[in-house]
């Protein structure tokens, strides 16, 4: 990946700016301490372990550079440096030879700075840099209750393409999961 230093700054509503970048390596423990809080929450996604050891976060950043993977993040400066990285976004090889198109997005966001588009602007930066660096597609699946998320996605263009029904099963109920697609190539 060429873009490495590539960052973005956005200012939002409330005044408030964020930087929008790729993943530096002292970004991790900011980056599953947002993970842990989305498992906490129950929610989102369908795990109900933390992730807490330094060899499994060093293990995924590892995994993730070296296969090429994109990781951008959002920084919040205001907030102490321990917990600045206020949302990510991953896109990922789906890992076969013929599918080195395709990308798999993955985006968490704080719970203090949800609804204020930050998730928009960590997909849309994500979605040029994955182009740029020759993805085509870009696939994701959500939970069928997170209305939220697949608004903010068919804003950014995704579509439907389907649905694995009562694929999840959180918190005494069965949850179905939507299938989204977007094609980003020329």
């Amino acid at each position: 990946m060429s873009n490495v230093g590539k960052k973005r700054k956005i200012v939002l509503e409330n005044g408030k700016e964020i930087t929008i970048r790729y993943i530096k390596f002292s970004d991790l423990n900011a980056i599953w301490e947002n993970y842990n809080e989305v498992v906490d929450e129950g929610r989102y996604l369908p795990a109900f372990e933390h992730v807490t050891s330094n060899y499994e976060k060093k293990t995924w950043y590892q995994d993730l550079i070296g296969l090429g993977n994109l990781c951008i993040v959002a920084q919040d400066k205001s907030l102490d440096s321990d917990e600045d990285i206020v949302g990510q976004c991953t896109i990922e090889d789906v890992q076969w030879e013929a599918s080195d198109h395709v990308g798999v997005l993955g985006i968490i966001v704080r719970k203090s700075h949800r609804n204020m588009d930050i998730g928009y602007h960590l997909i849309e930066f994500s979605l040029e840099e994955a182009q740029e660096n020759g993805k085509e597609k870009i696939i994701l699946t959500v939970f069928e209750t997170n209305k939220h998320a697949i608004s903010l996605y068919q804003k950014l263009g995704f579509d439907t393409v389907g649905v694995r029904k009562k694929h999840f099963f959180m918190n005494g109920q069965y949850i179905d999961e939507i299938l989204m697609e977007k094609w980003i190539g020329d």
